[in-house]
């Protein structure tokens, strides 16, 4: 199995923690480093992977899509392929719980029995043989010219044509996405607003709905302990300093940091 990203600059923090926590779990990492400083359209990712799988032998080898900048991965490759084969699926994607970009294309998902917020595909993480992927990559579906910058909705589009061979991970057994419950809490606008409150709010639904021990997230929302954990939208701010402990804490011999929170206010007495 090989993970597989496609990033635009390598000095980018995401992509160094996401480095970082493929080495911890023994996971080879393949970066596609686009040449465009910022990308004119997520579909630059797929054009990218596929001129990669065009170079691919082995039609059954196993890849493992995540995005580059705002993932971390979570567990080493046989928890990965034993979930994957369980799911009974070649390719298999990650879910949100909002149908985006599009809302419109929400009654097309079929009904499921399981009682899950996590519905939609999400095209942030996918794990699937490299001849199916290079396969649906050749296919464009019809009328694909709206949301222009988004893969995730072609690669929405190619689920509904192909519910055989595509599926969701519904229950977040591999994949885990933080956003949009997250980004539902309301951001203040303007280029100088108190970004605190907003992201105590964050932290507070995270805590509330996740635990990190023994080296792993758990969600209580799911109910399972994922292998990749993906902060979509405005969820990123969740990679902070418990998140970078958490990744580090696969580090043999890490010890957990103690932060002692002290003033630098000096007190001034002026007298006349």
């Amino acid at each position: 199995m090989k993970v597989i990203t496609v990033i635009n600059d390598q000095n980018n923090m995401g992509f160094n923690l996401l480095r970082l926590s493929c080495a911890l779990n023994d996971l080879e990492l393949i970066t596609l480093v686009s040449d465009e400083k910022k990308f004119s359209s997520n579909r630059i990712k797929d054009m990218l992977l596929k001129h990669y799988l065009d170079q691919v032998e082995d039609p059954d080898e196993v890849i493992f899509f995540t995005d580059g900048m705002d993932a971390i991965m979570l567990a080493g490759e046989e928890e990965i392929l034993s979930k994957y084969k369980a799911a009974g699926k070649r390719l298999l994607f990650s879910c949100e719980s909002d149908c985006w970009p599009d809302p419109g294309l929400a009654p097309q998902y079929p009904a499921i029995s399981a009682k899950t917020k996590y519905r939609y595909l999400n095209s942030g993480g996918f794990i699937g043989t490299a001849g199916i992927i290079r396969q649906l990559l050749d296919e464009t579906p019809a009328n694909c010219h709206h949301y222009e910058g988004s893969n995730q909705y072609v690669w929405t589009k190619r689920y509904f044509m192909h519910p055989h061979l595509m599926g969701l991970d519904t229950a977040c057994d591999i994949f885990h996405t933080f956003s949009p419950e997250v980004g539902k809490h309301s951001l203040p606008e303007g280029a100088f607003y108190d970004y605190m409150p907003y992201y105590m709010s964050m932290k507070h639904w995270f805590r509330s709905n996740f635990n990190m021990q023994n080296n792993r997230l758990y969600s209580k929302i799911a109910q399972t302990w994922p292998c990749q954990a993906h902060f979509n939208g405005y969820s990123k701010c969740l990679i902070d300093y418990e998140m970078i402990d958490l990744v580090f804490s696969k580090i043999p011999r890490f010890r957990q940091p103690q932060f002692i929170y002290e003033s630098s206010r000096n007190t001034i007495a002026i007298t006349a």
